[in-house]
């Protein structure tokens, strides 16, 4: 039951989430649903691969279909495919699921490994975390999650989406990964410790507004002019 839950909770949390964001946010509710319904790890990354495969296999197919085909095919001819549009669709719906499951397996991985196993008084069976395992979990998925959209995604995570800023280099051309690694790995100075306040004074009291990670990746924030 759980595993059916959470293929059907993945697909309609992906679906709602594309309406608003960018595609690869599926990846984030993938996570979302894997935190909510513990699984073990391969059931895990199995429901959020159904899930956003069916999802996004549906989505071409009726997008392919108003279309009557002529995108598809003309993709489809450029690739080896054939000129297949089936195979267009389900290579697309693939890539997607893939995606999808990478950040569910990670967390349930993590879960599994450093979470005490224990059974419910309905016969249920569960991790919980405590200590290492609760840093782990957390802090991980941040710093795998965090740069990697950030780096592809024109300096943007979601919240500097929603927000309209994004990451420059100092001198104003686009960040590298490894500007926006070192970045992230300073979080924990500029906000773990005492809420975030670190980072706060630190941006307050330089002419950039740059926080820890900023200065040492040398990298600002900027508003997206409109």
């Amino acid at each position: 039951m759980k595993f059916i839950v959470s293929v059907l909770l993945t697909a309609l949390l992906s679906f709602a989430a594309g309406l608003y964001t960018d595609w690869w946010t599926l990846a984030l509710c993938a996570l979302l649903v894997a935190a909510l319904i513990h699984q073990k790890p391969w059931k895990a990354w199995l429901s959020a691969f159904i899930g956003i495969f069916l999802l996004w296999a549906i989505l071409s197919w009726w997008i392919d279909v108003r279309n009557e085909s002529i995108l598809s095919k003309k993709i489809a001819t450029l690739i080896p495919l054939d000129g297949s549009t089936f195979l267009l669709i389900t290579c697309t719906a693939f890539i997607g699921a893939l995606v999808g499951g990478v950040l569910s397996i990670i967390y349930s991985v993590l879960l599994y490994v450093f979470g005490d196993h224990s059974i419910s008084q309905y016969g249920d069976s569960y991790f919980e975390l405590h200590g290492i395992g609760v840093l782990l979990i957390t802090i991980i998925p941040w710093l795998l999650l965090l740069p990697v959209i950030e780096a592809f995604n024109n300096g943007q995570t979601l919240g500097k989406t929603f927000l309209g800023i994004r990451v420059l280099r100092q001198n104003g051309s686009e960040p590298e990964f490894g500007n926006i690694i070192v970045r992230h790995l300073l979080d924990f100075i500029d906000y773990f410790p005492f809420f975030g306040i670190t980072g706060l004074i630190v941006a307050s009291n330089n002419p950039n507004k740059q926080r820890v990670g900023d200065l040492v990746a040398k990298t600002i924030v900027i508003d997206i002019i409109k």
